[in-house]
């Protein structure tokens, strides 16, 4: 939902602006505030609103019900997936923004449907009487949408078989155990100097931990940057860091506070890592299937919007970095590369950036 605000100077903050949000986000912000203006828009009666995902509106006395209905309207339309959020009273939120609600409040929306026990009290749940009565009134208000009606082709699911070979094999485990003994290593080690000892033979080579062994898969890339990230997770989250804080207001905080205890910043070593690779080790058989998938979407669905997800950021940077240099390749020539790619991502801080 988008609000017509108008900026003014900041000012200073009142002490009931308090009841608006949590103090101790408040305190964060600091003692002023920026304050806005309704425009006159606001002030007109609105013919028909239409409120997206409506389950959010549920609580009773939620700043997202009170604003909604603080609206001068005529006619609402609520689009949910989920109505019934996480309990069946979630209803009432919703049922009260539409114009000419039958209940005057929440109490009031309980006691209809909520039978008494034995000893007088409400009961939690509606008895078999009420809750057929409740069906009938959502039945009323509820249209449904049948997924018939929407047309939308099948859900179609391809799975990319990426063979490994004998030698790709040796070099998958090869790798794979000299980054364990690495992190391994790193989590026996002792802390404090007077407990050190001189290291076993057993230990894991100098050469071995700074040799460069042949990546052959796209997943091997990552974990091999993730793994040795691993062992220096210790040194790297200070101390000082608020148990209490709150990963939403702090992200930044605590993403700069963690780079600052590494050599480097992982992030841009990884990115540099990504455009000085040669073409073998970005476009192997994992991220070649990829490819030549996007290919085909692309030729059949050319004026479409496609989107690629990963469990894994740094598979999508692999995948973008190979989306690059198949148009770099094309000199610019209008084709199946012709495209513009949108990055959506927890590292663009930046608002700017990010539009």
């Amino acid at each position: 939902m988008l609000w017509p605000l108008k900026q003014n100077k900041p000012a200073k903050l009142p002490t009931h602006g308090k009841k608006l949000a949590e103090s101790r986000r408040l305190d964060r912000i600091g003692p002023y505030i920026r304050t806005f203006t309704l425009r006159p828009v606001l002030y007109t009666i609105i013919p028909a609103i239409i409120i997206d995902e409506s389950q959010y509106a549920k609580g009773a006395d939620s700043v997202l019900l009170k604003a909604i209905k603080s609206l001068q309207y005529n006619t609402a339309f609520l689009l949910s997936g989920t109505p019934v959020h996480n309990k069946w009273t979630d209803l009432y939120g919703q049922m009260s923004i539409l114009p000419g609600c039958p209940f005057q409040d929440f109490d009031h929306f309980s006691e209809t449907f909520c039978g008494v026990d034995s000893q007088g009290m409400l009961m939690q749940i509606p008895d078999n009487e009420k809750q057929q009565l409740l069906i009938g009134l959502l039945s009323g208000m509820v249209i449904k949408r049948p997924k018939a009606i929407v047309g939308l082709p099948e859900f179609q699911h391809t799975q990319g078989e990426v063979p490994l070979t004998d030698e790709t094999y040796k070099d998958v485990i090869t790798l794979i155990r000299t980054l364990t003994r690495k992190v391994v290593k790193s989590i026996l080690k002792p802390k404090g100097k007077e407990m050190q000892t001189a290291e076993p033979d057993e230990a894991v080579d100098d050469d071995e931990e700074t040799v460069e062994i042949p990546l052959v898969a796209a997943h091997l890339l990552v974990v091999n940057e993730e793994l040795n990230m691993a062992g220096n997770v210790d040194a790297a989250v200070p101390s000082n860091i608020d148990d209490n804080a709150d990963p939403d207001m702090d992200s930044q905080t605590v993403t700069k506070h963690t780079k600052a205890g590494l050599k480097e910043d992982p992030d841009e070593a990884w990115t540099k890592f990504l455009s000085n690779a040669e073409d073998d080790k970005i476009f192997t058989p994992r991220i070649q299937a990829t490819i030549d998938l996007l290919v085909r979407l692309r030729q059949s669905y050319p004026e479409e919007k496609i989107v690629i997800t990963a469990e894994s950021l740094k598979i999508l940077d692999v995948v973008y970095e190979a989306i690059t240099r198949k148009q770099k390749s094309s000199n610019g020539s209008a084709g199946l590369f012709d495209i513009e790619i949108a990055v959506y991502n927890g590292r663009i801080s930046s608002i700017d950036i990010r539009a």
